[in-house]
């Protein structure tokens, strides 16, 4: 179950919130999202979730150096052609 509550009413209402799986929270004058709480039966989930997006951006980040050096390896190999 999801609610929405303002950054205020998390102290307020701390009880309450054991209800939800996920909290939006917003601030009620202008409406903008400011983050969002998640149950301690998912927060062993968003970990993981959060080291695996973090090793793929890594191994991604690597892979796109090692291209760079092999184009210009091969644009060095195609100079000493000519």
């Amino acid at each position: 179950m999801t609610t929405t509550i303002g950054v205020r009413d998390i102290s307020r209402n701390m009880t309450s919130l054991q209800d939800y799986d996920y909290i939006n929270i917003e601030d009620k004058k202008t409406k903008e999202f400011k983050g969002l709480l998640v149950s301690s039966k998912y927060a062993d989930e968003i970990r993981e979730y959060r080291k695996t997006t973090k090793r793929h951006k890594e191994t991604i980040s690597e892979l796109k150096e090692e291209l760079k050096r092999l184009k210009q390896q091969l644009n060095k190999e195609e100079i000493k052609k000519i």
